[in-house]
């Protein structure tokens, strides 16, 4: 099974060489030219319109962000400072908060994971972020 497997990468390899096939990076993927304001205080509620985010003037809009691993473990690098460098420094506008329910997560630990949360979302709306 495995020499399939590996029998198949090659092979697979081999064609896009010989024959050139174009794939694409991320850097060739068209995004949106988005020139307005990244921050919820100038874009509001976002909506989706087809296949299209759009701010709360029917504007198009991306989204740029990250996500932390669960807020269990090193909650403590995710702070106002750490916040804003990335949102500085990479552009983010949005940053997903990873919430675990089991391996020392919501479960076990309500009451730590919930102040954890609010007090991440609360760095986060005053970065003026989503």
């Amino acid at each position: 099974m495995k020499k399939k497997c590996l029998l198949t990468i090659v092979l697979l390899t081999f064609i896009a060489i010989v024959f050139g096939i174009n794939l694409k990076t991320p850097e060739d993927i068209q995004t949106p030219q988005v020139e307005l304001s990244k921050y919820v205080s100038d874009n509001g509620w976002l909506t989706v319109d087809n296949s299209h985010l759009k701010n709360d003037k029917g504007q198009d809009f991306l989204l740029k962000g990250i996500s932390s691993h669960g807020i269990q473990w090193y909650s403590d690098i995710i702070n106002y400072d750490n916040l804003k460098e990335l949102k500085n420094s990479w552009n983010i506008n949005a940053f997903r908060i990873a919430m675990y329910t089991n391996e020392n997560g919501y479960i076990s630990n309500p009451d730590i994971i919930k102040e954890r949360l609010i007090n991440i979302t609360n760095t986060v709306i005053d970065l003026d972020m989503y």
